[in-house]
């Protein structure tokens, strides 16, 4: 399947037509970006019908409830994504679901692929997240929480981190596979639980640091709990 361009002007349609790449409450869409808005304002879920590219910054507002289920397909950005640093900036409720993908790496000034904004909530369930220049996810005093499905982050030399999260919480469970060239899990006075088969794979895998990384008062300490799974370090480096 060729990857289908977001038409500007695309409107919902009640038929599905080739050009269709989202599904919001039985409303086809040839325009991504029309279609996160139907399902943010209806607090729904929206089906990934085809692999898209997105010239524009997806916005997940405080008062939204989402779910995007990526089926089979990618989500990505055209090369010269420059006028956003973020793929998706979730303040809402966000969860993914499927086997599909989201890609940042074409967008090569992406710092990261979602970020996770104060007091929102992300959700992983299912599928593949690949990292902007930087991170996969940012996640600044919000939740995540990883149940399943692979955080990848391959570019960015000593500041590449799959998961960066300052305050918040960050959870991974499940078969999760956090997976980086550098660093796995960054934390900057944030709580970090892991367990079930849930596997954290990084030169460094992760790396515990008080909110603030100068250790000036006042700050927050990072935490780790460890239940189960496993943290590796694929370098010279340490787990």
């Amino acid at each position: 399947v060729g990857m289908v361009p977001v038409a500007a002007s695309a409107t919902g349609s009640p038929e599905k037509t080739e050009s269709s790449v989202a599904l919001v409450n039985g409303t086809y869409y040839d325009d991504l970006n029309e279609a996160f808005e139907s399902a943010v304002q209806s607090n729904t879920t929206l089906t990934l019908l085809a692999d898209v590219s997105v010239s524009k910054k997806i916005t997940i507002p405080s008062n939204a409830t989402v779910t995007l289920d990526l089926s089979d397909f990618s989500l990505t950005c055209p090369d010269g994504f420059t006028n956003w640093n973020t793929l998706i900036e979730n303040s809402g409720s966000l969860t993914i679901t499927g086997d599909g993908e989201i890609d940042a790496n074409p967008g090569t000034a992406i710092h990261q692929t979602i970020n996770n904004k104060q007091d929102a909530t992300l959700i992983i369930e299912s599928g593949t997240i690949i990292g902007g220049l930087f991170e996969a996810i940012h996640n600044f005093g919000g939740t995540v929480i990883i149940n399943g499905g692979k955080i990848i982050a391959e570019k960015g030399g000593s500041r590449n981190v799959a998961i960066n999260t300052t305050k918040g919480s960050v959870s991974i469970s499940g078969d999760a596979a956090i997976e980086a060239a550098y660093t796995g899990i960054k934390s900057c006075g944030s709580t970090v639980t892991i367990s079930d088969n849930a596997s954290i794979t990084g030169q460094f895998g992760v790396v515990l640091l008080n909110e603030k990384e100068d250790n000036e008062e006042p700050g927050e300490h990072s935490s780790l709990t460890m239940t189960g799974g496993s943290i590796v370090s694929n370098g010279a480096g340490f787990a």
